[in-house]
Protein backbone atom coordinates (compact mmCIF):
# COMPACT_ATOMS: atom_id res chain seq x y z
CA UNK A 1 0.00 0.00 0.00
CA UNK A 2 1.10 3.31 -0.66
CA UNK A 3 2.37 5.58 1.87
CA UNK A 4 0.79 8.51 0.29
CA UNK A 5 -2.90 7.44 1.01
CA UNK A 6 -4.72 5.36 3.16
CA UNK A 7 -7.43 3.27 0.90
CA UNK A 8 -10.06 1.44 1.85
CA UNK A 9 -13.69 -0.26 0.93
CA UNK A 10 -17.26 0.26 2.27
CA UNK A 11 -20.02 -1.86 0.32
CA UNK A 12 -22.86 -0.06 -1.01
CA UNK A 13 -26.03 -1.36 -2.29
CA UNK A 14 -25.11 -0.15 -5.73
CA UNK A 15 -21.81 -1.91 -5.32
CA UNK A 16 -18.44 -1.21 -3.56
CA UNK A 17 -17.96 2.65 -1.50
CA UNK A 18 -14.51 3.19 -2.33
CA UNK A 19 -12.40 6.35 -0.23
CA UNK A 20 -9.27 7.75 -0.03
CA UNK A 21 -7.98 9.15 2.95
CA UNK A 22 -4.42 10.84 2.79
CA UNK A 23 -1.95 10.57 5.05
CA UNK A 24 -0.84 13.53 7.36
CA UNK A 25 3.08 12.90 7.80
CA UNK A 26 3.61 16.36 5.55
CA UNK A 27 1.47 18.14 7.79
CA UNK A 28 2.34 21.14 9.76
CA UNK A 29 3.50 20.19 13.69
CA UNK A 30 0.01 20.24 15.34
CA UNK A 31 -1.90 21.33 18.48
CA UNK A 32 -3.65 19.65 21.05
CA UNK A 33 -7.33 19.90 21.81
CA UNK A 34 -7.82 19.23 25.96
CA UNK A 35 -11.41 18.32 25.72
CA UNK A 36 -10.09 15.15 23.90
CA UNK A 37 -7.07 13.80 25.46
CA UNK A 38 -8.20 10.39 27.05
CA UNK A 39 -5.45 8.40 28.38
CA UNK A 40 -6.69 5.44 27.41
CA UNK A 41 -7.96 6.33 23.94
CA UNK A 42 -5.75 5.30 20.79
CA UNK A 43 -6.97 6.94 17.95
CA UNK A 44 -5.53 10.16 16.74
CA UNK A 45 -7.79 12.42 14.78
CA UNK A 46 -6.34 16.25 13.21
CA UNK A 47 -8.64 19.04 11.67
CA UNK A 48 -7.88 20.70 8.70
CA UNK A 49 -6.00 23.42 10.90
CA UNK A 50 -3.65 21.07 12.11
CA UNK A 51 -5.29 20.01 16.41
CA UNK A 52 -5.13 16.90 17.41
CA UNK A 53 -7.94 15.06 18.79
CA UNK A 54 -7.12 11.48 20.45
CA UNK A 55 -10.42 9.39 20.71
CA UNK A 56 -11.42 5.98 21.51
CA UNK A 57 -11.93 3.82 18.10
CA UNK A 58 -14.59 1.73 19.63
CA UNK A 59 -16.81 5.38 19.76
CA UNK A 60 -15.54 6.12 16.22
CA UNK A 61 -16.76 2.34 15.21
CA UNK A 62 -20.08 2.64 16.82
CA UNK A 63 -20.75 5.94 15.08
CA UNK A 64 -19.51 5.70 11.74
CA UNK A 65 -19.16 3.02 9.33
CA UNK A 66 -16.68 4.29 6.92
CA UNK A 67 -14.01 4.70 10.29
CA UNK A 68 -15.40 1.53 11.52
CA UNK A 69 -13.95 0.30 7.77
CA UNK A 70 -11.24 2.05 7.86
CA UNK A 71 -10.02 0.85 11.38
CA UNK A 72 -10.70 -2.54 10.79
CA UNK A 73 -8.30 -2.65 8.16
CA UNK A 74 -5.36 -4.96 9.13
CA UNK A 75 -3.17 -2.79 6.74
CA UNK A 76 -4.16 0.75 8.32
CA UNK A 77 -1.34 3.12 8.50
CA UNK A 78 -0.71 3.53 12.03
CA UNK A 79 -1.04 7.42 11.81
CA UNK A 80 -3.00 10.50 12.46
CA UNK A 81 -6.16 10.33 10.66
CA UNK A 82 -6.87 13.97 8.81
CA UNK A 83 -10.62 14.77 9.06
CA UNK A 84 -11.11 17.95 7.09
CA UNK A 85 -12.58 20.22 8.48
CA UNK A 86 -12.20 22.84 11.36
CA UNK A 87 -11.43 21.93 14.80
CA UNK A 88 -14.41 23.65 15.96
CA UNK A 89 -16.34 21.90 13.80
CA UNK A 90 -14.40 18.48 14.27
CA UNK A 91 -14.96 18.67 18.25
CA UNK A 92 -18.61 19.84 18.03
CA UNK A 93 -18.92 16.43 15.55
CA UNK A 94 -17.27 14.49 18.25
CA UNK A 95 -19.45 15.86 20.95
CA UNK A 96 -22.20 14.37 19.67
CA UNK A 97 -20.68 11.04 19.96
CA UNK A 98 -19.42 11.32 23.66
CA UNK A 99 -21.29 14.33 24.69
CA UNK A 100 -25.22 13.68 26.68
CA UNK A 101 -26.82 16.85 25.68
CA UNK A 102 -24.41 18.40 22.86
CA UNK A 103 -24.74 21.75 21.48
CA UNK A 104 -26.24 22.16 18.00
CA UNK A 105 -25.48 25.34 16.47
CA UNK A 106 -27.91 27.74 15.37
CA UNK A 107 -26.14 28.57 12.07
CA UNK A 108 -27.02 26.65 9.10
CA UNK A 109 -23.27 26.40 7.90
CA UNK A 110 -22.06 25.06 11.01
CA UNK A 111 -25.26 22.87 10.99
CA UNK A 112 -24.60 21.57 7.56
CA UNK A 113 -21.13 20.96 8.24
CA UNK A 114 -22.14 18.17 10.52
CA UNK A 115 -24.37 17.12 8.42
CA UNK A 116 -21.78 16.71 5.41
CA UNK A 117 -19.62 14.64 7.66
CA UNK A 118 -22.16 12.61 8.67
CA UNK A 119 -22.77 11.92 5.00
CA UNK A 120 -19.11 11.72 4.21
CA UNK A 121 -18.53 8.82 7.16
CA UNK A 122 -21.62 7.54 7.48
CA UNK A 123 -22.82 8.43 10.39
CA UNK A 124 -26.53 7.53 10.91
CA UNK A 125 -27.05 8.04 14.55
CA UNK A 126 -25.62 11.24 14.21
CA UNK A 127 -27.27 12.22 12.18
CA UNK A 128 -30.57 11.38 14.10
CA UNK A 129 -29.12 13.14 17.00
CA UNK A 130 -29.02 16.39 15.03
CA UNK A 131 -32.62 16.27 13.55
CA UNK A 132 -33.84 15.46 17.01
CA UNK A 133 -32.34 18.04 18.93
CA UNK A 134 -33.64 20.69 16.31
CA UNK A 135 -36.62 21.19 17.62
CA UNK A 136 -35.99 23.47 20.65
CA UNK A 137 -33.94 25.50 17.48
CA UNK A 138 -37.29 26.44 15.75
CA UNK A 139 -38.59 29.57 17.65
CA UNK A 140 -34.71 31.03 17.72
CA UNK A 141 -33.97 30.38 14.16
CA UNK A 142 -36.84 29.58 12.37
CA UNK A 143 -35.08 30.05 8.52
CA UNK A 144 -32.24 27.78 9.30
CA UNK A 145 -34.45 24.70 10.99
CA UNK A 146 -36.93 25.36 8.40
CA UNK A 147 -33.89 24.51 5.63
CA UNK A 148 -32.49 21.55 7.81
CA UNK A 149 -35.77 20.24 8.24
CA UNK A 150 -35.78 20.02 4.53
CA UNK A 151 -33.16 18.07 4.24
CA UNK A 152 -34.25 15.87 6.30
CA UNK A 153 -37.81 15.97 4.66
CA UNK A 154 -39.33 16.50 8.16
CA UNK A 155 -42.49 18.14 6.94
CA UNK A 156 -43.69 19.33 10.95
CA UNK A 157 -40.41 20.51 11.68
CA UNK A 158 -40.60 22.49 9.05
CA UNK A 159 -44.56 24.05 9.99
CA UNK A 160 -43.19 24.86 13.28
CA UNK A 161 -40.38 26.62 12.25
CA UNK A 162 -42.65 28.53 9.83
CA UNK A 163 -44.85 29.94 12.68
CA UNK A 164 -42.04 31.79 14.17
CA UNK A 165 -40.93 32.87 11.12
CA UNK A 166 -42.25 36.24 11.89
CA UNK A 167 -39.45 36.63 14.12
CA UNK A 168 -36.96 36.66 11.86
CA UNK A 169 -36.19 40.35 10.80
CA UNK A 170 -34.57 39.00 8.05
CA UNK A 171 -37.26 37.34 6.05
CA UNK A 172 -40.54 37.81 7.55
CA UNK A 173 -41.44 39.43 4.40
CA UNK A 174 -40.78 36.43 2.22
CA UNK A 175 -42.14 36.02 -1.00
CA UNK A 176 -40.63 35.29 -4.59
CA UNK A 177 -39.80 39.44 -4.54
CA UNK A 178 -37.70 39.51 -1.40
CA UNK A 179 -36.11 36.13 -1.20
CA UNK A 180 -32.20 36.54 -1.97
CA UNK A 181 -29.97 34.02 -4.40
CA UNK A 182 -28.41 32.66 -0.97
CA UNK A 183 -31.49 31.85 0.99
CA UNK A 184 -33.31 30.01 -2.29
CA UNK A 185 -30.06 27.33 -2.25
CA UNK A 186 -30.70 26.31 1.44
CA UNK A 187 -33.66 24.70 1.57
CA UNK A 188 -34.27 21.39 -0.64
CA UNK A 189 -36.45 22.50 -3.60
CA UNK A 190 -39.94 20.98 -2.56
CA UNK A 191 -40.19 22.87 0.69
CA UNK A 192 -38.58 26.05 -1.06
CA UNK A 193 -40.70 25.86 -4.11
CA UNK A 194 -43.66 24.45 -1.51
CA UNK A 195 -43.22 27.26 0.88
CA UNK A 196 -43.20 29.98 -2.81
CA UNK A 197 -46.44 28.63 -3.30
CA UNK A 198 -48.41 28.84 0.34
CA UNK A 199 -47.29 32.24 0.97
CA UNK A 200 -48.66 33.14 -2.54
CA UNK A 201 -51.86 31.19 -1.84
CA UNK A 202 -52.19 32.76 1.67
CA UNK A 203 -52.02 36.47 -0.12
CA UNK A 204 -53.19 35.59 -3.42
CA UNK A 205 -50.62 36.85 -5.30
CA UNK A 206 -50.41 40.16 -3.02
CA UNK A 207 -47.77 39.23 -0.20
CA UNK A 208 -47.37 41.93 2.46
CA UNK A 209 -43.87 43.96 2.64
CA UNK A 210 -42.47 46.72 5.20
CA UNK A 211 -44.41 49.26 3.90
CA UNK A 212 -48.11 47.78 3.62
CA UNK A 213 -50.42 47.88 6.92
CA UNK A 214 -50.84 44.24 6.36
CA UNK A 215 -48.52 41.99 8.70
CA UNK A 216 -47.52 38.71 7.51
CA UNK A 217 -49.78 35.42 8.72
CA UNK A 218 -47.40 32.81 9.32
CA UNK A 219 -49.10 31.19 11.39
CA UNK A 220 -51.74 30.61 8.33
CA UNK A 221 -48.97 30.08 6.43
CA UNK A 222 -47.77 26.93 8.29
CA UNK A 223 -50.78 25.90 8.63
CA UNK A 224 -51.23 25.30 4.92
CA UNK A 225 -47.77 24.59 3.98
CA UNK A 226 -47.12 21.68 1.79
CA UNK A 227 -44.75 20.15 -0.59
CA UNK A 228 -44.44 21.15 -4.01
CA UNK A 229 -45.23 17.36 -5.81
Amino acid sequence: MSKALVSFTSPTENGTKIAMIPAVANRKAFTINLDYQAKDAEIMLISSDNVQFKVHGYMLKAHSVVLRDLLDDPQMISSPIPIDVSSRDLKRFLDLMYVAKPIIPFSWVETKTLLDLCDKYDCHLIHERIRTRLNPHAEQAPWETFCLASHFNDLELAKRSLVFMGRDSKRRWFSIRMISINDATQPTLPYLMGLLRTVDMVYRGQPPSPASREGPQWELVASKFQLLS
